[in-house]
């Protein structure tokens, strides 16, 4: 998935010694051409600005990975289509079906065949919603032996809400209020920047997009904690 949090370390693991092939869907592959480096490079521009202003715990601040590290990291992609089964080794294979949840997101079935017999693991990852526009719907599977899912949305239930119509009502009321309105959207790490120099005018709306962990920025914002911290200083 190209969200910044499934892929952003990628590079690091590269540049600290992995060579193998990194899969992925077409549409990933795309999007990660321009998010890593760009990721890249606001965590060399963070790390500069940390050691200058000594806001950070580490002497010196240095990136993750810089700009060109993450260039390099970009050669071992290798997109996979969807229904298309790739073969790992000669008893193992993967494919990838469509999990409706953001562009070049998938569902993966990995299927293992040993002594004439076969077993299916399942791993839905992130789920999207049904009848979403540009997305395709995630698709329904029949039969695993084994499912993997995650924690963090094994357990919730998406609410049934008119989605266009409650983003209309928040577009309306900030332009009555002469505010912009802020889609956090995991742009990638710019949005820190943009959020900082917009987060303490009141007239401002702030429209988080997916789950905010507990202790996270986006959570402490969205329970309307009154001052929050943002790359070394408060912000109210």
């Amino acid at each position: 998935m190209p969200n910044i949090d499934h892929t952003g370390y990628l590079p690091r693991l590269v540049k600290e010694g992995f060579q193998g092939a990194i899969y992925c869907t077409p549409a990933t592959g795309d999007l990660l051409t321009l998010l890593l480096p760009d990721s890249g490079h606001l965590q060399e521009r963070d790390a500069y600005f940390a050691n200058k202003k000594k806001y950070s715990c580490h002497d010196p601040a240095l990136p993750l990975y810089t700009e060109q590290e993450a260039r390099q990291f970009l050669e071992h992609l290798q997109p996979v289509a969807y229904h298309e089964p790739k073969a790992l080794t000669d008893e193992l294979n993967f494919e990838y079906l469509h999990a409706g949840h953001i562009l070049g997101s998938a569902m993966i079935r990995l299927n293992y065949t040993h002594n004439g017999g076969q077993k299916i693991l399942f791993f839905p990852g992130d789920l999207g919603r049904s009848g979403q526009p540009v997305i395709k719907d995630p698709e329904t599977v029949e039969g695993a032996d084994y499912l993997l899912l995650e924690s963090t949305y094994g357990g919730r239930t998406h609410q049934q809400v008119d989605v266009q119509a409650y983003l209309e009502e928040l577009v309306q009321q900030t332009v009555r209020e002469g505010g912009s309105l802020i889609i956090l959207v995991f742009a990638g790490g710019r949005v820190l920047h943009h959020l900082k120099s917009r987060l303490s005018d009141r007239r401002n709306t702030v429209l988080f997009v997916g789950f905010q962990p507990q202790g996270s920025l986006g959570r402490l914002i969205s329970e309307g904690k009154e001052e929050v911290k943002s790359m070394g200083s408060g912000c109210p």
